[in-house]
Protein backbone atom coordinates (compact mmCIF):
# COMPACT_ATOMS: atom_id res chain seq x y z
CA UNK A 1 0.00 0.00 0.00
CA UNK A 2 2.89 2.38 1.17
CA UNK A 3 5.09 1.78 -2.21
CA UNK A 4 1.18 2.06 -4.58
CA UNK A 5 0.69 5.80 -2.17
CA UNK A 6 4.19 6.43 -3.29
CA UNK A 7 3.94 5.96 -6.85
CA UNK A 8 1.34 8.31 -7.12
CA UNK A 9 3.07 10.99 -5.49
CA UNK A 10 5.84 10.52 -7.63
CA UNK A 11 3.85 10.27 -10.81
CA UNK A 12 1.55 13.57 -9.82
CA UNK A 13 4.91 15.17 -9.27
CA UNK A 14 6.41 14.61 -12.71
CA UNK A 15 2.79 15.64 -14.21
CA UNK A 16 3.03 19.47 -12.95
CA UNK A 17 7.16 20.09 -12.91
CA UNK A 18 8.17 21.99 -15.69
CA UNK A 19 10.16 20.00 -17.71
CA UNK A 20 13.94 21.32 -17.79
CA UNK A 21 15.55 19.25 -20.45
CA UNK A 22 18.21 19.84 -23.00
CA UNK A 23 15.91 18.20 -25.43
CA UNK A 24 13.42 21.64 -24.73
CA UNK A 25 12.66 23.03 -28.41
CA UNK A 26 13.84 27.37 -28.21
CA UNK A 27 14.07 29.98 -30.09
CA UNK A 28 16.69 32.99 -29.43
CA UNK A 29 17.78 36.19 -31.34
CA UNK A 30 21.33 36.92 -31.80
CA UNK A 31 21.62 40.48 -31.59
CA UNK A 32 23.02 43.42 -30.34
CA UNK A 33 21.24 44.71 -27.77
CA UNK A 34 19.43 47.84 -27.59
CA UNK A 35 20.46 50.95 -25.38
CA UNK A 36 24.00 49.79 -24.55
CA UNK A 37 27.36 51.38 -24.67
CA UNK A 38 29.29 48.49 -25.58
CA UNK A 39 27.68 46.79 -29.28
CA UNK A 40 29.07 43.57 -27.70
CA UNK A 41 26.39 40.66 -29.38
CA UNK A 42 24.85 38.39 -27.17
CA UNK A 43 22.03 35.78 -27.08
CA UNK A 44 18.55 36.11 -25.98
CA UNK A 45 16.55 32.84 -25.24
CA UNK A 46 13.13 34.28 -26.94
CA UNK A 47 10.62 31.57 -27.10
CA UNK A 48 10.03 27.57 -26.24
CA UNK A 49 7.54 25.12 -27.57
CA UNK A 50 5.53 23.63 -24.82
CA UNK A 51 2.75 21.60 -26.04
CA UNK A 52 1.48 22.79 -29.44
CA UNK A 53 2.25 26.33 -28.26
CA UNK A 54 5.54 28.42 -28.26
CA UNK A 55 5.77 30.41 -24.91
CA UNK A 56 7.36 33.89 -24.17
CA UNK A 57 10.39 33.40 -21.72
CA UNK A 58 10.61 37.05 -20.25
CA UNK A 59 9.91 36.18 -16.67
CA UNK A 60 12.39 34.42 -14.20
CA UNK A 61 9.33 31.86 -13.22
CA UNK A 62 8.85 30.95 -16.96
CA UNK A 63 12.85 30.66 -17.55
CA UNK A 64 13.35 28.66 -14.88
CA UNK A 65 11.61 25.47 -16.88
CA UNK A 66 13.81 25.31 -19.05
CA UNK A 67 17.64 24.13 -19.15
CA UNK A 68 19.00 27.09 -20.41
CA UNK A 69 22.66 26.97 -18.39
CA UNK A 70 24.74 26.24 -21.67
CA UNK A 71 22.81 25.74 -25.11
CA UNK A 72 23.64 24.60 -28.06
CA UNK A 73 22.47 27.16 -31.05
CA UNK A 74 22.08 26.72 -34.79
CA UNK A 75 21.66 29.50 -36.97
CA UNK A 76 19.09 30.36 -39.23
CA UNK A 77 19.09 33.06 -42.04
CA UNK A 78 16.41 32.69 -45.69
CA UNK A 79 15.93 28.91 -44.68
CA UNK A 80 19.60 27.75 -44.28
CA UNK A 81 21.69 27.17 -41.35
CA UNK A 82 24.18 29.68 -41.32
CA UNK A 83 26.41 28.49 -38.40
CA UNK A 84 26.75 27.02 -34.78
CA UNK A 85 27.72 27.95 -31.71
CA UNK A 86 27.21 27.82 -27.29
CA UNK A 87 26.15 30.42 -25.24
CA UNK A 88 26.09 30.30 -21.57
CA UNK A 89 24.29 31.49 -18.64
CA UNK A 90 26.42 34.34 -17.10
CA UNK A 91 24.36 34.05 -14.00
CA UNK A 92 23.85 37.60 -13.37
CA UNK A 93 21.41 39.00 -10.69
CA UNK A 94 19.05 40.55 -12.09
CA UNK A 95 16.91 42.09 -8.72
CA UNK A 96 13.69 43.23 -10.73
CA UNK A 97 11.01 41.06 -12.40
CA UNK A 98 10.85 44.40 -14.91
CA UNK A 99 13.57 44.70 -15.99
CA UNK A 100 14.36 40.61 -16.78
CA UNK A 101 13.10 39.92 -20.24
CA UNK A 102 15.48 43.36 -20.85
CA UNK A 103 18.87 42.88 -19.38
CA UNK A 104 18.76 38.70 -19.22
CA UNK A 105 21.42 37.82 -22.26
CA UNK A 106 23.93 35.10 -22.73
CA UNK A 107 27.21 35.33 -23.49
CA UNK A 108 28.97 33.62 -26.30
CA UNK A 109 31.31 30.62 -25.71
CA UNK A 110 33.55 31.43 -29.00
CA UNK A 111 32.42 34.86 -30.30
CA UNK A 112 35.08 34.53 -33.03
CA UNK A 113 32.71 31.92 -34.53
CA UNK A 114 29.63 34.19 -35.12
CA UNK A 115 27.93 34.91 -38.40
CA UNK A 116 28.30 38.49 -39.96
CA UNK A 117 25.15 39.63 -41.45
CA UNK A 118 25.56 43.57 -41.80
CA UNK A 119 21.90 45.29 -41.09
CA UNK A 120 22.84 47.85 -44.81
CA UNK A 121 19.26 48.83 -44.49
CA UNK A 122 19.54 50.06 -40.95
CA UNK A 123 16.12 48.22 -40.57
CA UNK A 124 15.04 47.40 -36.70
CA UNK A 125 16.12 50.86 -34.91
CA UNK A 126 13.86 50.61 -31.27
CA UNK A 127 14.06 53.01 -28.28
CA UNK A 128 17.78 53.50 -29.42
CA UNK A 129 19.65 53.36 -32.80
CA UNK A 130 19.73 50.58 -35.40
CA UNK A 131 22.06 47.78 -34.67
CA UNK A 132 25.64 47.30 -37.02
CA UNK A 133 24.54 43.90 -37.37
CA UNK A 134 21.48 41.97 -38.85
CA UNK A 135 19.46 40.12 -35.99
CA UNK A 136 19.74 36.39 -36.63
CA UNK A 137 17.41 33.56 -35.36
CA UNK A 138 18.67 30.83 -33.17
CA UNK A 139 17.26 27.27 -33.12
CA UNK A 140 18.08 24.39 -30.71
CA UNK A 141 17.28 21.95 -33.42
CA UNK A 142 18.01 21.66 -36.98
CA UNK A 143 14.75 23.51 -38.12
CA UNK A 144 16.04 26.14 -40.14
CA UNK A 145 14.11 24.94 -43.44
CA UNK A 146 11.55 27.73 -44.37
CA UNK A 147 8.93 25.07 -46.05
CA UNK A 148 6.50 28.22 -47.32
CA UNK A 149 8.91 30.03 -49.43
CA UNK A 150 8.64 33.61 -48.27
CA UNK A 151 10.39 36.33 -50.54
CA UNK A 152 9.83 39.92 -51.15
CA UNK A 153 7.43 40.35 -53.99
CA UNK A 154 5.27 43.25 -55.19
CA UNK A 155 1.34 43.71 -54.01
CA UNK A 156 -0.78 44.00 -57.23
CA UNK A 157 -3.43 46.74 -57.69
CA UNK A 158 -6.09 44.48 -56.79
CA UNK A 159 -4.54 43.61 -53.36
CA UNK A 160 -4.28 46.96 -52.58
CA UNK A 161 -7.74 47.71 -52.70
CA UNK A 162 -8.50 45.01 -50.01
CA UNK A 163 -5.60 46.49 -48.18
CA UNK A 164 -6.96 50.32 -48.28
CA UNK A 165 -10.05 48.82 -46.51
CA UNK A 166 -8.03 46.96 -43.77
CA UNK A 167 -6.12 49.50 -43.62
CA UNK A 168 -9.37 51.57 -42.44
CA UNK A 169 -10.36 49.17 -39.71
CA UNK A 170 -7.26 48.87 -38.16
CA UNK A 171 -6.57 52.21 -37.71
CA UNK A 172 -9.82 53.81 -37.59
CA UNK A 173 -9.68 55.76 -34.46
CA UNK A 174 -6.57 57.69 -35.58
CA UNK A 175 -6.69 61.73 -35.65
CA UNK A 176 -5.31 62.76 -38.99
CA UNK A 177 -3.40 65.81 -39.99
CA UNK A 178 -1.74 66.41 -43.19
CA UNK A 179 1.72 66.96 -42.59
CA UNK A 180 1.82 71.07 -43.17
CA UNK A 181 -1.00 71.62 -40.70
CA UNK A 182 0.33 69.79 -37.46
CA UNK A 183 -2.31 69.69 -34.62
CA UNK A 184 -5.38 70.97 -36.70
CA UNK A 185 -6.90 67.11 -37.38
CA UNK A 186 -9.97 66.65 -39.33
CA UNK A 187 -11.22 63.98 -41.10
CA UNK A 188 -9.20 62.67 -44.27
CA UNK A 189 -10.68 60.72 -47.00
CA UNK A 190 -7.38 58.73 -48.12
CA UNK A 191 -7.35 56.37 -50.89
CA UNK A 192 -5.23 53.66 -52.62
CA UNK A 193 -2.91 56.09 -54.04
CA UNK A 194 -2.37 57.27 -50.75
CA UNK A 195 -1.09 53.90 -49.19
CA UNK A 196 2.49 53.52 -49.00
CA UNK A 197 3.91 49.67 -49.05
CA UNK A 198 6.24 49.88 -46.45
CA UNK A 199 7.53 46.06 -47.12
CA UNK A 200 5.55 42.84 -49.09
CA UNK A 201 6.18 39.03 -49.22
CA UNK A 202 4.52 36.14 -50.90
CA UNK A 203 4.98 32.21 -50.45
CA UNK A 204 4.90 29.72 -52.42
CA UNK A 205 1.21 28.96 -51.93
CA UNK A 206 0.87 32.71 -53.07
CA UNK A 207 -0.53 34.16 -49.47
CA UNK A 208 1.72 37.21 -48.71
CA UNK A 209 2.52 39.54 -45.46
CA UNK A 210 2.39 43.39 -46.62
CA UNK A 211 2.89 46.46 -43.94
CA UNK A 212 1.15 49.62 -45.33
CA UNK A 213 1.45 53.21 -44.14
CA UNK A 214 -0.56 56.07 -45.01
CA UNK A 215 2.06 58.86 -47.66
CA UNK A 216 4.29 61.10 -45.58
CA UNK A 217 1.38 63.88 -46.30
CA UNK A 218 -0.65 62.40 -43.65
CA UNK A 219 0.65 62.05 -39.99
CA UNK A 220 -1.32 61.06 -36.86
CA UNK A 221 -1.90 64.38 -34.49
CA UNK A 222 -0.44 64.37 -31.08
CA UNK A 223 1.56 61.50 -31.02
CA UNK A 224 5.23 59.67 -31.52
CA UNK A 225 4.34 56.32 -32.65
CA UNK A 226 0.92 56.20 -33.27
CA UNK A 227 -1.75 53.96 -35.20
CA UNK A 228 -1.89 55.46 -38.84
CA UNK A 229 1.69 56.85 -39.40
CA UNK A 230 3.37 53.56 -38.01
CA UNK A 231 3.67 50.50 -40.82
CA UNK A 232 0.32 47.85 -39.88
CA UNK A 233 1.36 44.40 -40.87
CA UNK A 234 -1.47 42.38 -42.69
CA UNK A 235 -1.58 38.61 -43.77
CA UNK A 236 -3.37 38.10 -46.89
CA UNK A 237 -4.66 34.89 -47.44
CA UNK A 238 -8.32 33.39 -47.79
CA UNK A 239 -9.17 36.53 -45.72
CA UNK A 240 -7.10 39.49 -44.32
CA UNK A 241 -6.13 39.60 -41.51
CA UNK A 242 -4.16 42.42 -38.90
CA UNK A 243 -1.16 40.71 -37.67
CA UNK A 244 0.37 44.39 -35.18
CA UNK A 245 1.94 47.32 -36.10
CA UNK A 246 5.32 48.86 -35.57
CA UNK A 247 7.19 45.34 -36.42
CA UNK A 248 9.75 44.62 -38.40
CA UNK A 249 10.55 40.81 -40.42
CA UNK A 250 13.36 39.02 -39.15
CA UNK A 251 13.31 35.83 -40.67
CA UNK A 252 10.67 32.91 -41.49
CA UNK A 253 11.51 29.13 -40.54
CA UNK A 254 9.72 25.72 -39.78
CA UNK A 255 11.21 25.91 -35.93
CA UNK A 256 9.21 23.09 -34.59
CA UNK A 257 9.11 21.23 -37.79
CA UNK A 258 5.57 21.06 -38.02
CA UNK A 259 5.18 21.99 -41.92
CA UNK A 260 4.61 25.44 -41.78
CA UNK A 261 6.94 28.33 -41.20
CA UNK A 262 6.70 30.56 -38.12
CA UNK A 263 7.54 34.06 -38.32
CA UNK A 264 9.95 36.31 -36.11
CA UNK A 265 9.66 40.08 -35.90
CA UNK A 266 11.21 42.86 -34.41
CA UNK A 267 8.73 45.19 -32.82
CA UNK A 268 9.34 48.76 -31.57
CA UNK A 269 6.81 51.12 -29.68
CA UNK A 270 7.19 53.95 -27.43
CA UNK A 271 9.24 52.89 -24.66
CA UNK A 272 9.23 49.48 -25.59
CA UNK A 273 11.15 47.01 -27.46
CA UNK A 274 11.36 42.98 -28.01
CA UNK A 275 10.16 40.41 -30.63
CA UNK A 276 7.13 38.70 -31.66
CA UNK A 277 6.18 35.38 -32.83
CA UNK A 278 3.74 34.43 -35.47
CA UNK A 279 2.65 30.75 -35.96
CA UNK A 280 -0.26 28.62 -37.35
CA UNK A 281 -1.31 30.21 -40.22
CA UNK A 282 -0.64 33.65 -38.53
CA UNK A 283 -3.54 32.68 -36.64
CA UNK A 284 -1.83 32.89 -33.00
CA UNK A 285 0.88 35.80 -31.94
CA UNK A 286 3.43 35.53 -29.13
CA UNK A 287 5.30 38.54 -27.76
CA UNK A 288 8.82 38.83 -25.80
CA UNK A 289 9.32 42.99 -24.75
CA UNK A 290 10.35 44.70 -22.48
CA UNK A 291 10.30 48.45 -21.53
CA UNK A 292 12.90 50.78 -20.41
CA UNK A 293 11.31 52.66 -17.70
Amino acid sequence: MKRTVRSLVLMLLFLWTPVASAESLLIGILEEPQCQNESTRAVRPLFAKKNTEWIALDSKKTAAGFKLDRIEWIAAFDGRSIGQFVSIDPKREIPYEWTYPRDYRQVLESPKTLPDVMNKSKAFSGWCEAPQYFPIVLVTSPNFQDPEQWKPASVPMVDRQKLLLAFREATKQARLCEASEHEKPRPYIYGVKDLQIAAAFKNALGRQLVSVTLRKKYIECGSERGWADSPQWFFLGETIRSIGNNLSLIDAGDYDKDGRSEVVFWYSGYNRDGYVLLYDNFTKRTDFVWTYH
